[in-house]
Parts: C-alpha cells; sequence; structure tokens
C-alpha cells in the first residue's frame, strides 16, 4: 500500500497531518558478509545495497541474550550505518531472509550492554512476512547506529538486510511548509516523513508519525476553510495552528 496523502483547500494557518502505513520492499542477496559475529567488526553498510550473510556460525556470545521484549535471541551478526549530514528517516528490513529476525539498534558506540533506541522482534513494515524484523525511524545527522540481527530463540540461516537513508519530503518540517491552493489537490508520499519537531501525540492523546506541514491564507474577507483528506490511502490526522509553527502548542482544530 502506497503512503499517498491528498488534500485539498476548500487566516494564515499551519496545518500538521500525520498517519501510518506500509510500502513494499524486496532485499535480494548480493553477496556475504561472515566476519561481522562481534560489534567491533560490524559491518559498514551502504544505503540502498542488500547485504546477505548465513548466520548458522554466529557465537552466541556475539551480543546480548535478550531481545527487548525479553524473549531469547541468538546468531546474532552486526552492521553499522551512519547517517548524512541532514536528518533523514532510515530504514531497515530483513525481508526475504530464511528464519525469524530480530533487530536491535544502538548508537552508543557498540552498545550492546546498554538498551537498543529502536527494536523489532519481527513485525516488518515493509510488505513481506511479519516474521522478519524491520524497522522505520526517524534519525538525527551524523549519527552512527549499530545494527544487532539476530534470530527469534535459536533461528538462524540466511539473512538478508538492506538500510536506506531517505531524505524526508520538503514539507516534513513547520518552518518549510508547502502552500496549499484554494481548490486544488495537493498528493504526496508520506511514508519516509520524520518526526523532528513534531507533536508526539495527536488531540485526544493517541500516538502520531510520519507528519508533513502545509500552510494556506485566508482572502482580505472571512472565509470557511475546509479542509479534507477524501482519498488517502491510509488513516490520517489534522492538526491546525496560527501562532506560527506552533506544533509546540494547542491547535485551534484537529481532527
Amino acid at each position: 500500500i502506497s503512503p499517498l496523502l491528498k488534500i485539498t483547500y476548500m487566516k494564515t494557518v499551519r496545518l500538521f497531518t500525520i498517519g501510518f502505513a506500509l510500502c513494499s520492499a524486496a532485499a535480494p542477496p548480493l553477496f556475504g558478509q561472515n566476519a561481522n559475529f562481534y560489534c567491533t567488526n560490524a559491518v559498514q553498510m551502504i544505503s540502498g545495497t542488500n547485504y546477505t550473510a548465513n548466520t548458522s556460525s554466529a557465537p552466541s556470545d556475539g551480543g546480548p541474550a535478550v531481545d527487548c521484549t525479553g524473549n531469547t535471541i541468538g546468531h546474532g551478526v552486526w552492521y553499522q550505518i551512519t547517517t548524512p549530514t541532514n536528518n533523514v528517516r532510515l530504514d531497515i528490513s530483513t525481508c526475504g531472509s530464511s528464519y525469524r529476525t530480530v533487530l536491535q539498534v544502538y548508537t552508543n558506540a557498540c552498545g550492546a550492554s546498554g538498551s537498543p533506541v529502536q527494536c523489532a522482534r519481527g513485525g516488518n513494515p515493509f510488505g513481506c512476512s511479519s516474521s522478519f524484523a524491520g524497522l522505520s525511524f526517524s534519525a538525527p545527522s551524523n549519527t552512527t547506529y549499530y545494527i544487532f540481527v539476530p534470530g527469534q530463540f535459536a533461528d538462524a540461516g540466511t539473512l538478508n538486510i538492506v538500510a536506506n537513508l531517505v531524505t524526508p519530503p520538503p514539507n516534513d518540517t513547520c518552518a518549510s511548509p508547502a502552500i496549499l491552493t484554494n481548490g486544488v489537490t495537493a498528493v504526496l508520499n508520506t511514508f519516509d516523513a520524520t518526526e523532528f519537531g513534531d507533536p508526539a501525540l495527536d488531540c485526544t492523546g493517541n500516538t502520531i508519525g510520519h507528519g508533513v506541514w502545509y500552510q494556506i491564507t485566508t482572502p482580505t474577507n472571512n472565509v470557511r476553510l475546509d479542509i479534507s483528506t477524501c482519498g488517502s490511502s491510509y488513516r490520517t490526522v489534522l492538526q491546525v495552528y496560527t501562532n506560527a509553527c506552533g506544533a509546540s502548542g494547542s491547535p485551534v482544530q484537529c481532527a
């Protein structure tokens, strides 16, 4: 399912739209890596490049023994990737692996003794089997991530893994909103929008993410402002602000 947002404009306001969606990705193997059993030997990943490894020989002491849900893991291997000079969305997928995978991501250099900043036990968000772990999260600039990929319980086999550093949409932040034109539908894929500077909850207290920003200015006469996301491919939220880039405050309208 492609997370396409459709929005039509029917006071200057800042408009923040949010939602969750799934997209599809494939991770066919290109080449193998077998020496990355410990964090100190983590394979340096290139964005968009597919990596394969046979994890059957990975030792039990190469990383933590349980995942972030407290379940046993084993036969883990390590990768690392560094974000560019701009904030990005980091998408990590193990689609196409031959066994049930787990992802645990650290930022404190080779910090498997600490808590991961991101983790997933299966639950792939990229349209493949839910047995294959996947993560998609906002990643700040100039940050090195260490990625530990074990199997659920004692699972092992052929691992396929790919990491993508994706530049978010141009209207990812309130400081650079897209300008809406009266009556004109704007269409945008929001999957790789980040959460930097955005509210974490909607006005009912529920979690939101993947938000993008729009701006519209009313004419010299009073009007009724009608905003619709009809035709979008996912469940959307609207939060409207009048205090320029006021995501830190309360919206004047929300839905």
